[in-house]
């Protein structure tokens, strides 16, 4: 009897036309595969494909016994039932399948523009004078300035000054008034006077910004004094400039420009300029704003940069001239989208890039370098501390090296940065988002592939400062 069976089954071709049928769908599956790994094809589809293949294989079945054998077979009851009814199955689970997210997966996240979550720019300029230490800590460039415009002058015959109450009137109205003409309406303004003002309509006293120290003090002085300097701010500047701007704006993904300016009068005039200052800023980025599907949290990255620049001008309307392309640079610098790549590996003077998805380089362009520290992380804090070693042990060799010489003199790569990020004393243990600094190389990209991309160093090839993978590479100014 079971030999009569299977000789039924052969009669009626059934292994051959599931066999058949077999080969045929996993064709098709492996093909549907193929185009997901090289074109991106829904992977969706491939589990729809397989569904469709196992669950028709009933229909298969009953029309092969029926219609396998040799010769012209009326349709039977069964089939007339039992196809309609798997096809009615297969459409439901279809159906149902769809609306229920069975077979096309949600996205863990949504994409939000900072519009729908009324998120806005602000600019704020709170602050333009300049701190009687300032003047003392000023005295001390006059040698680097003459030297940098090639003048030979005695610096002890340079008198450095304020400017007279009136004049400082003067130019920080010129400022406003050209940063609202210039940056407004993408970009909101606020002065001394409005977070004076937001302060008293909550009853509290306004910061007295002429009491924040610039980096010009912080980063030339020793390391004792520097800790007193910022003690009131709990060794974090940064995190007291946000406490004051969330008294203007409360709005978690808005974005914030905050600037404060120390400037002076030289006599005489070194290389045409009568006018030298320097800029503080903070900057925070909101970007990757998206919602959690699950949970309907908003999720967002936030980047906190900042920095110092020096400005040297002519006169004063230079010097407002100065400052708002000065803003310009720095925005988008910080806010607009970047080229940017990471150190891969590096053998001599090539490096080796990895790029971001979408975001190819260019063959003879020329990028800069930079290495970001994470805030309050562990890792990225020992890694400070490695690279500063580093640095140290390729200075005793170098000791003539113009980037150890500077290391005596600033605080980033000295040993008082070091002892403070041994003694949890650093500003890394108490600020927030990243801390990005220069490498001062510039790159010159050869050659582009699909995922790598080959450079070489072109400036500073025998710089203490090493670069290592993971630094990152960017399109330069």
């Amino acid at each position: 009897m079971k030999k009569t069976f299977i000789k039924e089954l052969l009669h009626r071709r059934i292994p051959q036309i599931i066999g058949s049928y077999f080969i045929a769908s996993t064709s098709m599956i492996l093909f549907l595969d193929w185009l997901k790994v090289n074109y991106a094809f829904p992977k969706e589809y491939i589990t729809l494909a397989l569904f469709g293949a196992v669950s028709i294989l009933p229909s298969v079945v009953i029309v092969a016994y029926f219609h396998g054998a040799p010769g012209k077979d009326e349709w039977t009851k069964i089939e007339r039932i039992g196809i309609p009814i798997n096809i009615i199955f297969i459409f439901s689970v279809l159906v149902i399948g769809y609306k229920g997210n069975w077979w096309f997966s949600q996205d863990e996240y949504t994409s939000i523009s900072r519009g729908e979550l009324n998120a806005h720019n602000n600019i704020f300029i709170p602050y333009f004078d300049c701190r009687n230490e300032i003047i003392n800590v000023a005295k001390g460039f006059v040698p680097l300035l003459l030297e940098e415009h090639g003048e030979n002058g005695n610096p002890e015959d340079y008198l450095i000054t304020q400017f007279t109450s009136n004049e400082k009137i003067e130019i920080y109205e010129k400022l406003i008034r050209k940063a609202k003409t210039t940056f407004h309406p993408e970009y909101n303004i606020y002065s001394h006077e409005d977070i004076v003002r937001s302060y008293e309509e909550t009853a509290q006293i306004p910061p007295d910004f002429k009491t924040f120290p610039s980096t010009m003090e912080t980063h030339t002085v020793e390391a004792e004094l520097r800790e007193k300097i910022l003690e009131p701010f709990s060794g974090s500047l940064t995190d007291t400039l946000y406490n004051i701007v969330s008294q203007i704006d409360k709005n978690e993904n808005s974005n914030h420009f905050f600037l404060l300016i120390n400037a002076f009068k030289m006599k005489p005039s070194i290389g045409g300029n009568e006018i030298f200052s320097g800029c503080d800023f903070t900057n925070k980025s909101v970007t990757d704003i998206k919602r959690n599907n699950q949970n309907n949290e908003i999720d967002r990255t936030n980047t906190i940069s900042s920095g110092f620049r020096g400005e040297n001008s002519k006169n004063i309307d230079e010097l407002v001239s100065d400052y708002i392309e000065l803003i310009k640079s720095l925005l988008e610098e910080y806010n607009k989208p970047q080229i940017k790549a990471y150190i891969q590996s590096v053998q001599d003077d090539k490096v080796f890039i990895k790029m971001t998805e979408n975001n190819l380089l260019l063959t003879n362009t020329e990028m800069t370098l930079y290495r970001a520290y994470k805030y309050q992380n562990k890792e990225s804090i020992q890694d400070r501390i490695k690279h500063i070693e580093e640095f140290n042990e390729c200075c005793s060799n170098n000791s003539e090296n113009d980037e150890c010489k500077q290391s005596k003199k600033f605080y980033e790569w000295s040993n008082d940065e070091y002892n403070d990020l041994l003694n949890e004393s650093h500003g890394y243990f108490k600020g927030d988002g990243t801390h990005n600094i220069g490498l001062d190389k510039t790159v010159l990209i050869e050659e582009v592939y699909d995922s790598i991309a080959v450079g070489k160093i072109i400036t500073n090839v025998s710089s203490c400062y090493k670069i290592i993978p993971g630094d990152v590479i960017e399109m330069g100014n």
